[in-house]
């Protein structure tokens, strides 16, 4: 049989045809949310401040469920010294995919409430200053704070308050 002969390309195409029927009754479909249904869903926050541990640093913010990364929260209290507290909120995946998901929450901190990118921006200079960061977070998160747009007044007075340490 020659590739040119027109009986191989009927062959040929029987045999796709008959696999792809074939695959087809096996296949199963994905289960994706109703994307106008509401889930339940938490986030949680730790107050910034100098003592507190890097597993909360790390988690604050993070949201958790099914329409996140992340599907169960940690325990809590998750570390020593652990003050998380976890915040239920209800989430639909058509407000997620606008953009429109919780009102960020703003922290309570060493500098007051904090929220947006002074809140970004401290937690950051937090982690990157932490005892218990790897050398890896510790560059991470130094070079993510240098590149943070803060007012430069915000800049000063973190760098005051971590004056004392070293």
């Amino acid at each position: 049989m020659y590739f040119n002969s027109p009986l191989f390309w009927v062959l040929m195409g029987l045999v796709v045809v008959v696999m792809a029927l074939r695959n087809r009754s096996k296949a199963r479909p994905v289960e994706k949310p109703d994307p106008g249904v509401s889930m339940e869903a938490v986030q949680l926050f730790s107050p910034l401040n100098r003592q507190t541990p890097l597993a909360c640093l790390m988690s604050d913010g993070v949201k958790y469920g099914v329409l996140f990364e992340e599907k169960e929260p940690p325990d809590l209290p998750h570390a020593p010294g652990c003050q998380c507290i976890s915040v239920p909120f209800k989430a639909t995946l058509n407000a997620l995919y606008r953009g429109k998901g919780p009102d960020e929450t703003p922290s309570i901190s060493e500098l007051g409430e904090l929220s947006g990118s002074p809140k970004r921006y401290y937690k950051c200079r937090l982690i990157a200053r932490h005892p218990d960061a790897s050398p890896a977070q510790r560059a991470e998160y130094s070079q993510l704070a240098l590149e943070m747009r803060v007012a430069e007044d915000f800049r000063t007075q973190v760098d005051q308050l971590f004056e004392g340490e070293t």
